[in-house]
């Protein structure tokens, strides 16, 4: 008897990961093999290689496309180092041209190999793309600057859906990363010119990225998705965190880790609080056109909750999160750890910095975040949903506005204080503080050289947290935790102190 032929089923990866969401969903191996019409074998080989096919989309920053394999390139150096240059261009909306690639192409090739006899031809052009999911390597038209004309006309497109959806500004979100240099200072980084050569300093490149998430009204503010480059600091273990914490190969967003927030986080954590305000259950959630951002398509599978992009180069000038709200984020967060270095007397501040850990870190930002207010978000949305503001409430904005202002020059004034009292012989003036402040110089510095690409990709260092390692404190006992209680009882009644007061600590 001739044995039978095992039929072939050649699937994309994005097919074979909806797949795997079958298969985490319940459905056995049979069933989803006879609901998607394809032999039970491919299913077991799928199933078989999830970790593989997981770990690659993680790591994708940008759609999979219809690539149906996950093998390796010839000189895959040489296509890192290309494609973490290719994101870092698109994140500053600069075009980049087919031509523009290939020259590049060439030259992480002779820097990498040491060789010249790679061509980058058309043909290889076409495997990348496929392998990085690119579609459109030249932007026709595109400009850097912001594209105020784009603006008016999204307007009218976003007032009419929300209209349409019959939404009230609780229910209408935008969210927006942005990156933080969490362990730096002015004197320590990119503000002098020596600063390389000053004994026993460097270029902190610490970095995180942050995106916070909250309603027009600035009544619901979800907790902060924070990215590091580490799966599971050391740190964290035994930490309770007030943000969700995912980790990507450079600490940036890709679409997966985006997609699993819409999914597991927004959609959920809005339901919520929208049941709890007796709200009908739907919602808008506006974001920019960043390549790390999945397509509508792919988001807006239920009607109730779906995702809205902003025309491109249109951030600067309508974004809510980006008129002065995460700006305002990191200028709390910088007081905030200017406050815990000043708290530190008679210590080293190169030495406090490095103690300043990454938990340290996110629990600071947890706290910038919640101190921004109703009125700081309500305001920021003036830009993109003009008719959110009535005309009587023209007048308070604008006393507002001036109140904010004194705010904003009182708050520089604190940090100018504070960074004397840490360093008497800094001289930075007023602009250079508050483009620290405001990370205003982070773009900068967050764009690696060409240099520094080649050694990143080059490296097989898998560091466990970004940052210098600092001991774990261990855990405290519970007999421990009485004793130091009662000690603290022991002290208040010894000091004389209000009688109701130590009541209340035995109480406890």
């Amino acid at each position: 008897m001739t044995p039978t032929k095992r039929v072939h089923c050649s699937a994309t990866i994005k097919e074979k990961c909806k797949i795997l969401d079958s298969l985490d969903a319940g459905g056995s191996v049979r069933h989803v093999a006879k609901l998607l019409k394809i032999p039970k074998s491919t299913v077991f080989d799928i199933k078989k290689n999830r970790v593989k096919i997981r770990n690659f989309v993680a790591r994708s920053y940008t759609d999979i496309g219809q690539r149906k394999v996950m093998k390796k390139p010839e000189n895959p150096d040489v296509e890192e180092a290309l494609y973490t240059w290719f994101l870092q261009q698109r994140k500053n909306h600069i075009p980049v041209s087919s031509e523009v690639l290939r020259t590049k192409a060439r030259f992480f090739y002779e820097r990498i190999t040491g060789k010249t006899n790679f061509q980058a031809s058309s043909g290889w052009l076409d495997k990348f793309k496929a392998r990085r999911g690119i579609r459109f390597l030249k932007v026709c038209g595109e400009r850097v600057s912001s594209d105020a004309e784009a603006v008016a006309p999204f307007q009218l497109k976003l007032q009419a859906l929300i209209e349409k959806m019959q939404l009230t500004k609780e229910q209408v979100y935008n969210a927006d990363e942005s990156a933080l240099f969490w362990r730096v200072l002015p004197n320590t980084t990119w503000v002098h010119k020596d600063e390389k050569s000053a004994p026993g300093r460097k270029v902190s490149k610490d970095r995180v990225t942050f995106m916070p998430c909250s309603n027009a009204s600035g009544t619901h503010k979800l907790p902060l998705l924070v990215l590091g480059k580490s799966k599971n600091p050391r740190v964290f273990k035994n930490a309770q965190l007030p943000v969700k914490y995912e980790a990507s190969t450079k600490g940036w967003m890709t679409r997966n880790i985006f997609s699993e927030w819409f999914k597991t986080i927004f959609v959920p954590e809005v339901k919520q609080y929208l049941s709890n305000a007796n709200k009908p259950c739907r919602a808008l959630l506006l974001v920019d056109n960043a390549p790390s951002h999945p397509p509508e398509e792919e988001l807006n599978t239920n009607p109730n909750f779906i995702v809205v992009f902003l025309p491109p180069n249109c951030t600067a000038l309508v974004q809510p999160m980006d008129q002065n709200l995460t700006q305002n984020i990191k200028v709390s967060y910088r007081r905030q750890l200017l406050t815990h270095i000043i708290s530190q007397e008679n210590k080293d501040t190169m030495q406090l910095l490095k103690k300043f850990s990454l938990l340290d870190a996110v629990n600071t930002l947890d706290s910038a975040w919640k101190s921004i207010t109703e009125k700081n978000i309500q305001k920021s949305w003036d830009g993109i949903w003009p008719q959110l503001v009535s005309d009587e409430e023209d007048d308070i904005l604008l006393a507002d506005l001036r109140k904010s202002l004194l705010e904003e020059a009182a708050k520089l004034s604190d940090l100018k204080k504070m960074l004397k009292v840490i360093d008497p012989e800094n001289e930075l003036n007023d602009e250079e503080i508050r483009n620290w402040s405001t990370g205003r110089d982070e773009i900068a510095v967050d764009n690696v050289g060409d240099e520094e690409i080649i050694e990143s990709v080059q490296s097989n260092t898998n560091d466990e947290e970004e940052g210098d390692i600092i001991d774990i404190p261990t855990k405290i006992k519970h007999i421990e935790a009485v004793q130091c209680f009662s000690k603290c009882v022991q002290w208040a009644e010894e000091n004389k102190l209000n009688y109701q007061e130590v009541l209340l600590l035995n109480k406890n």
